[in-house]
């Protein structure tokens, strides 16, 4: 991405500067995306007291469909543009994006400019708030369904959104503002989206704005409390592996593992005793099964597939999963998961369906782990800063959309390299290079934003890479052949 500052506005601009008297003169730029091929533009505002030294709050706004044309000096005749330049005080920097010939508001297209302005600008990325009206309030609902970890409030006004997919942002406090007598967007869109977001303990308002139409955006911005209201709300700034209780030492049996999975990215419980393990990306693509002697037990190639990047194997419901996940370099847009009957498992050569995948709204992951919860498909990825995120993919082998549904704390600047849900304990394991945790989960999944891991830290000289429990609750790992070490081992933790 690059971003170019265009100290010089069209004459038409320029004119429009002088004539307004504004209180913030606001500033062009134009950022060049790797995403979309054509160039971006938006407008800034810097708050009167602006200081660079200092972390401000960043308010994305979103402009209606009047404003979609090749001169952007159309955004600021009305909406929050309009009101700070006529003396709005608003403590905070006022990114206005451009829709210019675009039809539609994007998840992905507004994000380019969060990025545009998270990485040029000194913000506060605890205080990233979203608010658009009419076509630009349609493009805050969808924005937060799709990154709802990215803002800490959105501000709707006139808008309307789609009511299916609200409860994904229950936790991101909102506050839409609707006219009573809107003829071009009834107060059911507004109502529609708050009343869902009610009914699954969203924190949500909606405020009618009596004998309003369509353009209340003066009333909205300008209501009592409103600006106090937006700029209170934060996210919890994330801590480095929060919620962390370190326990005491762990007792290991050690088993050999066969030579042939000296790469070992995943291992899984078989019915009859025994293991399957597969190899890191590179090797071919089967599975090897083996004993507590390390003797192999089968190896079986698996029809049509290839090892681009093998992360993690899981077993469900008579199938096994094995997760072409991993992401090293960042560039992959796509993801596929073989599924396999495990009734199969005895033959040389297996067949195989394919769960195809990409993950729309987010920067790309790199993902580590799968499992299944409550009868669900969850990977574990993070990004090049380490943060770690818990994504839904569907088990019905297809092309598909993941779906992002929380951030875990965490998980924040740690190696993960498995995970496996243990129903009986209600423990999801998580297994590090070279430590081994769980989360106690009660009810939802989304319990792994605010539960504590407890972990065992190996100080021995391993790198943990595969992890899988059995049938009476206990956990196995497996480590990696390494370089001035042994070959590769497993444990049975007691």
């Amino acid at each position: 991405m690059v971003l170019t500052k265009l100290y010089c506005f069209l004459c038409f601009q320029l004119l429009t500067l002088i004539v307004y008297s504004q209180k913030a003169d606001p500033e062009l730029f134009q950022v060049k995306s790797k995403t979309f091929s054509e160039s971006l533009y938006y407008l800034q505002y810097k708050p009167e007291n602006y200081n660079p030294s200092t972390k401000w709050p960043l308010v994305i706004y979103l402009h209606g469909g009047g404003a979609i044309d090749s001169d952007i000096s159309r955004i600021r005749s009305s909406g929050l543009p309009n009101l700070i330049e006529k003396g709005l005080v608003f403590p905070a920097i006022i990114v206005a994006p451009h829709l210019r010939n675009r039809k539609n508001w994007t998840p992905t297209f507004i994000d380019e400019f969060v990025k545009a302005a998270t990485s040029s600008l000194p913000i506060d990325e605890n205080k990233i708030y979203i608010t658009g009206v009419s076509l630009g309030a349609t493009g805050v609902w969808q924005y937060c369904i799709a990154y709802p970890y990215k803002v800490s409030a959105a501000v709707p006004i006139s808008g309307w959104g789609n009511p299916h997919e609200v409860c994904k942002i229950k936790n991101l406090p909102v506050w839409a503002f609707h006219g009573d007598q809107d003829q071009v967007v009834t107060m059911a869109g507004s109502k529609n989206m708050i009343n869902e977001l009610i009914k699954c303990d969203g924190d949500a308002r909606l405020t009618i704005i009596e004998n309003g139409g369509h353009d209340i955006w003066a009333q909205a911005y300008s209501y009592p409390g409103f600006t106090n209201w937006l700029l209170s709300k934060s996210k919890e700034t994330k801590p480095i592996l929060p919620a962390i209780k370190r326990v005491g030492k762990i007792d290991l049996k050690t088993y050999p593992l066969p030579k042939a999975l000296r790469t070992i990215v995943g291992i899984s419980t078989l019915d009859n005793g025994t293991f399957a393990g597969i190899n890191e990306k590179g090797t071919l693509p089967v599975i090897i099964k083996f004993d507590t002697s390390g003797h192999i037990a089968g190896m079986c190639r698996i029809k049509d597939a290839t090892n681009l990047a093998w992360q993690d194997i899981t077993n469900f419901n008579n199938s096994i999963y094995i997760g072409d996940i991993g992401n090293s370099n960042f560039n992959r847009q796509y993801f596929q998961i073989y599924k396999i009957q495990t009734e199969n498992l005895t033959s040389e050569s297996l067949p195989s369906e394919k769960i195809e995948f990409q993950v729309p709204g987010i920067e790309s992951l790199n993902f580590k782990a799968l499992f299944f919860f409550n009868n669900s498909l969850y990977l574990l990825g993070q990004t090049k800063q380490t943060n770690t995120y818990l994504v839904k993919v569907p088990s019905t082998p297809g092309i598909s959309k993941a779906d992002v549904i929380c951030e875990i704390p965490s998980l924040t600047s740690t190696s993960i390299t498995s995970a496996q849900f243990d129903a009986k304990s209600n423990r999801l394991w998580i297994l590090g290079s070279e430590w081994v945790g769980y989360y106690t989960i009660s009810n939802s999944i989304e319990e792994l934003a605010k539960v504590k891991l407890q972990i065992w830290q190996l100080p021995e000289k391993k790198f943990l890479s595969a992890l899988t429990t059995l049938t009476d609750g206990k956990v196995v790992l497996a480590d990696q052949f390494f370089l001035g070490g042994s070959d590769g081992s497993f444990y049975i933790m007691n």
